[in-house]
């Protein structure tokens, strides 16, 4: 059943005792993405030696949840945050929202020019794409009621609003990976990060079954306008062997780089753990705020190919890095940020949320983002800001829209930690970004907007050190039956965990004679 508390007509006309007066209150419409918030204003005509307004809004809420009300009119004495409210569970139901405002101040009745903005209302489209819903005046919960400086009633028209959700909405993504036809491919991954404008950051490009492998070549490319190459840098151990001995940077200019690497102990083929980073590009983010620079595996001039033991050239799968461009860091700005926290897949982590220059703030409406197929959202918690709670989320998968309000003033130190969000860690990936893509407007008094800013942070899926997860012992020995025959064999108990990840190695006087992996049962040397 559609929770929405309407009465559906174009217009509605209240008539009441003083015909000669009329006020005009009209609602915008607004068409957005899926997920994006709609900001819908409320304008008045005929607005004149007015002395009290009050009326309600209604919409359907199965496509829109209220987020907050902003741009009040400086120009209507003490009109402010508190004359809206939402929903809030008690008298004012989901699909409502109700206005007052009173003349308090000893010069009567008020007057603004027709087309004034009284206050806009902000909503999350949650709702499907191509779904409309109406934003309309009515007297539920709260009577439309209008009168003047002399306690007349004033005749009311309202004109209907609406909020369409587009058909073809949504964020596109700037760097689009290739199909991936089986996960058990080689896989190689970039890091998706946030890159301050004008300021160096670091791209790892990581791994996924790296298993046995001899050779390697390929191109990768990235937009020179907006990601300036600084330097690519290599594990100091636990990397590809001699990897960089392959790179070649003199191209790097415009976006070009190019590798050849081929095991230099063809006896020992490479077997490296999930998620080994085996190479991290640094750039200085020099493209326009909110600009994605693409680091793009796999493009270029040089043919990727990668071999194993048996030259064989390997599928593969590739999800590009990418770094989005976001304002510096303002010294007196408040300042939002996500922090990090690092553990194994499966796990339920939570990373804080705290806040910077937090001074006489009255309001925040945010919303934080993260790739779902990485993270699955939880829960909320750990509340430490006054009269926030779980009702001031709202969840859509893949992000939070976060709208939070208070009566009084706030102010909190630097680094206070205001809640938690908590995710499962659904992928093993050296950075699962948690974003702050806003819009973003922090209020303090007066309905005054407070510049404001916000930091990105990430989840680290770490993984057991193969090297020390497995025990072996020795068991019977068979000898062949004359040199030169297959017919041995010895027997090895392993133990432990991740043992695809290990390797058998068969040694004389202290030479490897062979190795092999992963290690399984019947592992032919």
């Amino acid at each position: 059943m559609r929770k929405i508390f309407i009465t559906i007509l174009t217009s509605i006309f209240i008539f009441l005792n003083n015909a000669d007066a009329q006020l005009t209150i009209s609602m915008s419409n607004i068409e957005v993405d899926e997920n994006a918030q709609a900001s819908v204003d409320v304008t008045v005509n005929g607005f004149t030696n007015l002395d009290g307004v009050q009326f309600s809004i209604n919409y359907d809420s199965l496509i829109l949840s209220f987020a907050s009300a902003t741009n009040f009119s400086g120009a209507l004495p003490g009109l402010s945050a508190s004359a809206v409210s939402g929903p809030n569970g008690v008298g004012v139901k989901n699909g409502q929202i109700t206005f007052s405002w009173f003349n308090q101040t000893d010069v009567k009745g008020k007057s603004l020019p027709n087309g004034t903005r009284l206050f806009t209302i902000v909503f999350n489209a949650i709702g499907p794409k191509c779904s409309k819903s109406d934003v309309l005046i009515t007297n539920t919960p709260r009577m439309i009621e209008v009168f003047d400086l002399n306690l007349n009633n004033v005749n009311v028209i309202a004109n209907k609003g609406s909020v369409t959700v587009k058909c073809d909405g949504g964020p596109v993504d700037p760097c689009p990976n290739p199909t991936c036809t089986n996960a058990t491919n080689l896989t190689f991954t970039g890091a998706v990060l946030n890159g301050e404008k004008d300021k160096t950051i670091c791209v790892p490009i990581s791994v996924k079954n790296f298993k046995l492998i001899q050779s390697g070549q390929g191109s990768i490319s990235w937009d020179p306008s907006i990601l300036q190459f600084i330097e690519v840098k290599t594990p100091v151990s636990g990397g590809i062997p001699g990897f960089s001995s392959g790179f070649s940077s003199s191209n790097v200019a415009t976006g070009k780089f190019i590798y050849a690497w081929f095991n230099d102990n063809a006896d020992i083929p490479v077997t490296l753990a999930d998620n080994t980073v085996i190479m991290e590009f640094c750039f200085k983010a020099i493209g326009n705020v909110g600009q994605t620079g693409c680091i793009l595996f796999g493009q270029g001039t040089l043919e990727t190919d990668w071999t194993n033991d048996n030259s064989d050239s390997l599928p593969l799968c590739i999800s590009y890095g990418k770094v989005t461009v976001v304002p510096p860091v303002t010294a007196d700005a408040v300042t939002i940020k996500v922090g990090t926290i690092n553990g194994k897949i499966d796990d339920t982590v939570c990373v804080d949320v705290t806040v910077d220059n937090f001074k006489n703030v009255l309001s925040i409406q945010t919303k934080f983002s993260w790739d779902a197929s990485q993270l699955e959202f939880i829960r909320t918690d750990m509340y430490n800001l006054e009269s926030l709670n779980s009702s001031a989320f709202q969840n859509n998968g893949n992000m939070l829209n976060f709208s939070w309000n208070s009566q009084d003033l706030i102010t909190k130190p630097n680094g206070h930690k205001i809640f938690q969000i908590c995710f499962k860690i659904k992928q093993c990936l050296p950075s699962m970004v948690v974003n702050v893509p806003g819009p973003t407007e922090v209020g303090g008094e007066g309905a005054v907007e407070i510049p404001s800013q916000t930091v990105g942070g990430s989840v680290t899926c770490t993984t057991p050190n193969p090297m020390c997860s497995a025990t072996c012992v020795l068991g019977a020995v068979t000898n062949v039956s004359c040199n030169g025959r297959t017919d041995g064999s010895v027997a090895l108990a392993v133990t432990g965990t991740n043992l695809a990840a290990h390797m058998v190695v068969w040694k004389r006087n202290g030479v490897v004679v062979k190795a092999s992996a992963p290690v399984t049962s019947g592992t032919n040397l």
